[in-house]
């Protein structure tokens, strides 16, 4: 079983703002594949499902948790922890403020780059090898929490679709492969 791990922010105002990239990315491929969403005595929302879209692939257990950003970790180490599911079968998708707007970048392990919700994660798994979808931002620290620009809008669904497809491709073959297709290709 494999755990994703969306990040964002709650509440109405944090919608639509490129901290909640993560949170964006998790509520899609819940639709593709038909998952609901249920709430936990985790302090997230957690949907099962098989994954990749459209396939009899492996079972998956999406979370969003239900805490701010920066006390993230908590509920995914509850729900690691809980299914048994070890830090290497955890992805986590989350905005890059380091990447150009819609660059996808994949990696285990690492640093967290300055990122509270990152930070709260490694703390709480008491590791760092754990996977990382991270979506650029494009913009800097003070506007991570505004929304959305409407120029990045118009390619965001495409941006959303990449980082669903490198999780998929991480799943099926792998880190090289997600990393050769995915860290070739251009922002917006």
């Amino acid at each position: 079983m494999k755990i994703i791990c969306g990040l964002g922010n709650l509440g109405e105002k944090y919608q639509d703002t490129y901290h909640n990239l993560g949170f964006t990315t998790i509520d899609t491929i819940a639709d593709q594949i038909g998952a609901k969403w249920g709430t936990s005595k985790f302090q997230a929302l957690v949907a099962d499902g098989r994954f990749p879209i459209g396939s009899r692939g492996d079972k998956i257990l999406l979370i969003k948790p239900q805490k701010f950003m920066n006390l993230s970790g908590d509920p995914l180490q509850q729900v690691a922890k809980y299914y048994k599911v070890s830090p290497e079968d955890i992805i986590v998708i989350h905005d890059d403020i380091d990447l150009p707007f819609g660059e996808i970048k994949i990696k285990i392990g690492g640093g967290e780059g300055g990122h509270n919700g990152l930070r709260s994660i490694t703390k709480c798994l008491g590791t760092k090898e754990y996977y990382r979808i991270r979506i650029g931002a494009g913009v800097s620290a003070n506007d991570v929490l505004s929304k959305i620009k409407s120029a990045h809008k118009k390619n965001l669904q495409l941006v959303i679709d990449n980082a669903i497809g490198a999780t998929e491709l991480l799943i099926t073959e792998g880190l090289t492969a997600a990393q050769q297709k995915y860290h070739s290709m251009n922002s917006f």
